[in-house]
């Protein structure tokens, strides 16, 4: 039986590249899948998928300027991206060579493309949903671009171009065979509206990240990863913690802070070191490559995870790669501010570590972990082995090739 798959995805940014997608062609490719993947190529990135035929689209051709703002206001207003994207699959691909269609999403694009190919070549579609609009509450994540420098219309255009979105990608997603999702949040909201929602989160190549006992002279509590905004991901409790332990006197010598983040927010994160009394325990580095990152989470004592508290003005179904990375390698998780949602409910269920909702909480784990740290001169969390195979990548290609597998028998 043949098993070819065009795949249509978002640009893969850096750091990560689109871990999720990355992943899935790699495991797929070792089942026997022949994959062909198109995506938007940006004008600073040359990542190709390893295991894949790809299908770059360079459509901005600069990063800034009157060509880079025509094209952007073109595709907002016409779709022109999709459009382009469209001729460009038509032009070079035929329908004889594909047994089905997986489009995976941060939003609405490739969507539309997805599924225009999906009708007009009479083949199955898996519509992946990484994250909505409707997640982001009032946090600034959803604004985090700014379109002319003047808040009130920025957030103007963002609400008007986010309700565009959603309508756009509802009149998609009638058309998908399944549609995919990545936390019980996403899935329990789309399912009001779809008939078929299947949750597939993401995880950790459990062929990379693999626990190693490395000792280290230094007590590390590190993050790694983008942060966006405070109101997303923040860091206040534990800083609130390590200030209360530098005036109790509990602080650890060896305690080392590291953030692995965009540049921008170094000076907020170095001025709430301040505030808290710490600024010498605190380092601050830029972004890393996978497989710094796979060396820096083994080399911890901790690995940080920063969130906030989900609701209807909080960001919802946050489930980090960062925590699965972590779960792969065994080291305790330390989760601030808890979400008290999705992904507390998975560190509770893996026993990956803590998502604490009060700095006790987090001076108690600190603590408790630089004490193995003292005794092992490493740390290990006991995690929940069968817990932690569900979130393998390799499980999670699993997943997908059965959905495939029974539309292409549909």
């Amino acid at each position: 039986m043949s098993r070819r798959l065009l795949i249509l995805t978002d640009a893969p940014t850096a750091p990560l590249h689109s871990p999720r997608v990355r992943y899935l062609i790699a495991n797929l490719a070792r089942r026997g899948w022949q994959c062909t993947v198109a995506y938007e190529q940006l004008p600073e990135s040359r990542f190709t998928f390893a295991e894949a035929t790809n299908i770059p689209l360079p459509y901005y051709r600069s990063d800034k300027g009157l060509r880079h703002a025509f094209a952007w206001l073109t595709d907002k207003l016409f779709d022109n991206k999709e459009r382009r994207l469209y001729r460009r699959l038509t032009q070079c691909c035929k329908t004889s060579e594909f047994d089905a269609i997986m489009c995976s999403a941060f939003n609405t694009f490739p969507l539309m493309t997805a599924t225009r190919l999906s009708r007009e070549w009479h083949l199955p579609l898996i519509a992946d949903l990484r994250d909505i609009a409707e997640q982001w509450g009032d946090s600034k994540f959803a604004q985090h671009l700014s379109y002319t420098g003047i808040a009130a219309i920025d957030r103007w255009l963002t609400q008007r171009y986010n309700r565009q979105c959603i309508r756009h990608r509802n009149s998609a997603l009638l058309q998908a065979s399944v549609i995919t999702t990545v936390s019980p949040w996403h899935k329990a909201f789309l399912s009001e509206r779809f008939k078929r929602v299947e949750l597939i989160y993401n995880g950790y190549d459990e062929q990379t990240y693999t626990p190693a006992d490395e000792q280290s002279k230094a007590f590390i509590i590190s993050y790694t990863g983008r942060i966006y905004d405070f109101s997303l991901r923040d860091p206040s409790l534990l800083f609130e913690a390590l200030g209360r332990m530098a005036q109790d006197g509990t602080l650890p010598a060896e305690l080392e802070l590291h953030f692995y983040c965009e540049p921008v927010l170094h000076e907020a994160l170095q001025a709430k070191a301040v505030a808290a009394g710490v600024p010498d325990r605190l380092h601050l580095h830029g972004y890393v490559s996978n497989a710094e990152v796979l060396r820096i989470l083994q080399q911890s004592s901790v690995s940080l995870l920063l969130t906030n508290k989900a609701g209807v003005h909080g960001a919802q179904g946050i489930m980090t790669t960062k925590f699965f990375e972590a779960l792969g390698v065994e080291k305790p998780v330390l989760c601030v501010r808890s979400d008290e949602e999705c992904l507390a409910q998975v560190i509770r269920e893996t026993n990956a570590g803590i998502a604490a909702t009060t700095a006790e909480e987090v001076k108690a784990f600190i603590l408790d972990k630089y004490s193995e740290w003292q005794q092992n001169g490493f740390t290990r969390q006991a995690v929940n082995q069968a817990q932690k195979q569900l979130f393998t990548r390799q499980y999670q290609a699993g997943q997908f090739e059965a959905l495939l597998t029974s539309l292409m028998h549909d």
